[in-house]
């Protein structure tokens, strides 16, 4: 009885230990996420301030239009540059995922091995111990 409480007790204990993973590459992944978002805002918010002094101080309809040209080019850029970022971000944490889980999933074959290795040894004891029992009876 003893074995299985210490093997369910290591069971969940690995499955916790487990959670408590994900949980903090979850926190990451996020957390990086919003260091990313916050950044491209303040950066939109800079370069749409710049922006607007650069178009008020237009000499000409060409000059202006010139100028929102350059600036579409620049947004452009911009949003590239901050979904590379972002496309980055998602690949190495995929590989954090990746490899946490298959850590997971060979603690949790290794426990159920376990589990099944207890299971036939309790089921053996117990044949034997029937045998016994009903030798004893004759």
């Amino acid at each position: 009885m003893q074995q299985w409480i210490d093997l369910n007790t290591k069971i969940a204990n690995d499955s916790l230990a487990t959670l408590k993973q994900f949980g903090e590459l979850n926190v990451k992944t996020t957390e990086a996420f919003f260091a990313q978002q916050k950044e491209m805002t303040e950066g939109l918010t800079s370069t749409t301030e710049q922006n607007i002094e650069k178009l008020s101080a237009a000499k000409d309809p060409k000059d202006f239009f010139e100028m929102q040209n350059e600036m579409f080019q620049n947004s452009i850029n911009f949003a590239m540059g901050n979904w590379k970022k972002a496309m980055s971000t998602v690949e190495t944490n995929r590989d954090a995922y990746k490899k946490l889980s298959e850590k997971s999933l060979k603690t949790a074959k290794g426990n159920m091995d376990k589990v099944v290795e207890s299971a036939k040894k309790t089921t053996t004891e117990a044949t034997e111990a029937a045998k016994k029992a009903v030798k004893a009876a004759k």
